[in-house]
């Protein structure tokens, strides 16, 4: 699923490609992925306006109308945007389409139809509605450390609740814990105010990093659990190899050697 670092990359994307270009239409090829509106709601407020600047929160991609409202896009488990001008070139699955009068194309790909498209007038008022923490990349250390601490549960849980902090997910969850060296059952609860500081430092490198190689193209960090997630893959602090255990429903990858 697309979490924090690629949808900043989407975010990254869609302003170097997809701006300031008035909007000739919209094509909904699914309304399925479109959230409390139709197709033609969609394209009656888009059509004829230009997006003119990009924001995001957490998992959310926010896309500014001139003259508002803004678009919203979830990505689900497999969305992400693809700008062409050949229709040879479009997207296997794309659900919604906006035609530029440049004879550009922006589209919504989402196989799996797990991600939105809706609109909003604010997308703070947005993040309110929908009970979204604070996002993981902007939020202060002491309201991260306030929010984390005396949690129950998990820590995996407790970093992957949207409702806490932001934009983690499922990978970076694993991430951010194998660089703490710490196993994914650990309860939320047991980290200290030193061991809530620690978190929060790794928390956002581990995001600054990734986004990084997700907005530059460049490869994944060798050091990072992400190059090596596979199970039985070799752990690359060279302590073992790579384990899976389930957590809260979802599978987390971890070295046993490394997060005892």
């Amino acid at each position: 699923m697309p979490e924090l670092p690629d949808v900043e990359s989407f975010k990254s994307y869609a302003g170097s490609t997809s701006l300031h270009q008035p909007i000739d239409s919209v094509t909904v090829n699914n309304s399925r992925v479109l959230k409390d509106l139709s197709g033609h709601d969609l394209e009656r407020a888009l059509t004829g306006k230009a997006l003119v600047s990009c924001n995001r929160h957490g998992k959310n991609l926010f896309l500014e109308l001139g003259g508002g409202p803004w678009i919203v896009m979830h990505f689900g488990m497999t969305g992400f945007l693809k700008y062409y001008k050949n229709p040879d070139e479009s997207p296997p699955h794309e659900r919604v389409v906006l035609h530029f009068d440049n004879d550009y194309n922006l589209a919504f790909d989402c196989q799996r139809m797990l991600g939105r498209v809706s609109l909003t007038p604010d997308p703070e008022e947005y993040a309110r509605a929908a009970d979204l923490g604070p996002d993981a990349l902007e939020v202060d250390r002491d309201t991260f450390v306030q929010t984390l601490k005396g949690k129950r549960g998990k820590l995996k849980s407790a970093l992957m609740n949207q409702e806490s902090i932001s934009g983690i997910g499922n990978v970076y969850s694993d991430e951010i814990l194998y660089q703490m060296g710490l196993n994914p059952k650990s309860n939320a609860g047991d980290l200290d105010d030193p061991g809530l500081d620690e978190l929060y430092r790794v928390t956002r490198e581990v995001l600054t990093r990734a986004v990084n190689y997700q907005t530059d193209g460049k490869n994944i960090p060798d050091e990072f659990l992400l190059a090596h997630r596979k199970k039985g893959a070799p752990c690359p602090k060279g302590k073992g190899k790579i384990e899976t255990m389930k957590v809260s429903g979802r599978t987390a990858y971890y070295c046993p050697s490394c997060q005892a």
